[in-house]
């Protein structure tokens, strides 16, 4: 005997017909289930399993409530680097983490600032979503304009600050200023610093005081300014210390400014980097040079990624797993519009030793 061939698209409506009850009726089986009896529910089942019908389309019940039951994270850069990148991986298990009690639909987005044009600049607009964190945006970010202008609940994390939005970020001061004053006890009196991007452009090299003033990165420009005025505390002005701004391939970029700042006339004996990332790929590029870390060149990082542990790099500590999980509960809040600002801790290890002799 041949079975019949289930029909597409069966409605709720068809099972209703199919049992001889109402269409109200078998939506309560799905949705309200203690509304009816065990036996009336199990012949509505037997019917929508005999029919080829799954239930109510979850979607069209989320609009009803008003709700789409997801919540959109948009990068600053492409997936791909977004899944490969340390920090912003741990900040994504601290998002997930939190929403482990509160399931909820987790929408990637790319914030694609850089197409002028194209179905991509469309999503951060559209993207089915009940509310937005944004992470690391630039502060004329066409993405943070868009979002805006949604009406959704937003929290950013790290920058840039949006009225009438939650944001978490760190402050940099402390551990920057634990980590100048033990660079300034082992004897070290000359530095460079390893920047990360001001201006979402393509320029790389040293960095002019007009560049600075023109960042459009807060979380950047707030720790540059902490080691200025960390290094302003122990008698050194801002000129004495050369800035070299890297690119978007940080590797490559840290690896050159690192050889330029060896080049400098006044050769530093330490080298900031502004992420651990900065800092791997400086090291590397002194030990090329066939100098030796820390016995010629120190180096100290920041962020203090599962990568610095294992290279044993000096750097400073950021909570980043909390960022993503203050983040979620500021969401979760009736007045999200809150900041939160997390600590930053030096951490020593044994990439920064004493000047040598």
């Amino acid at each position: 005997m041949t079975q019949k061939p289930r029909r597409l698209h069966v409605t709720l409506k068809d099972v209703a017909a199919h049992t001889g009850v109402s269409h109200t009726t078998v939506s309560n089986a799905f949705s309200r289930p203690e509304k009816l009896s065990a036996d009336l529910r199990q012949r509505i089942f037997k019917a929508a399993h005999e029919l080829g019908y799954s239930g109510p389309n979850p979607a069209a019940q989320q609009l009803r409530k008003g709700q789409i039951g997801a919540v959109g994270l948009v990068l600053s850069h492409d997936l791909h680097y977004a899944v490969s990148d340390p920090a912003g991986l741990a900040v994504l298990r601290g998002v997930t983490k939190a929403y482990q009690s509160h399931p909820t639909n987790l929408l990637l987005i790319p914030s694609h600032d850089k197409e002028t044009e194209g179905p991509f600049t469309a999503i951060p607009n559209h993207a089915a979503v009940d509310s937005m964190i944004l992470y690391s945006l630039a502060s004329n970010s066409q993405t943070v304009e868009r979002t805006s202008r949604r009406g959704i609940p937003l929290v950013t994390i790290d920058q840039p600050h949006i009225a009438g939005a939650g944001f978490v970020g760190v402050d940099p001061i402390p551990g920057i200023n634990q980590a100048v004053q033990r660079m300034f006890q082992l004897g070290h009196r000359r530095f460079g610093i390893l920047s990360l991007k001001l201006v979402p452009d393509k320029k790389t090299g040293f960095v002019a005081e007009d560049r600075l003033a023109a960042s459009q990165y807060e979380m950047v420009s707030s720790r540059l300014n902490a080691y200025r005025q960390a290094l302003l505390q122990v008698g050194l002005e801002p000129p004495e210390c050369p800035i070299w701004e890297c690119g978007e391939d940080l590797e490559e970029s840290a690896s050159k400014g690192t050889m330029k700042l060896l080049q400098a006339p006044s050769k530093p004996t330490v080298i900031i980097a502004l992420s651990d990332r900065l800092a791997l790929a400086a090291i590397k590029a002194v030990q090329a040079s066939g100098l030796s870390v820390p016995e010629d060149i120190s180096v100290l990082g920041f962020d203090d990624i599962p990568e610095a542990e294992t290279h044993q790099l000096t750097t400073i500590r950021q909570p980043h797993e909390e960022k993503g999980q203050q983040a979620v509960k500021l969401l979760q809040k009736k007045n999200h519009c809150q900041e939160i600002i997390l600590q930053t801790t030096y951490r020593e290890r044994k990439t920064v030793g004493p000047v040598k002799k």
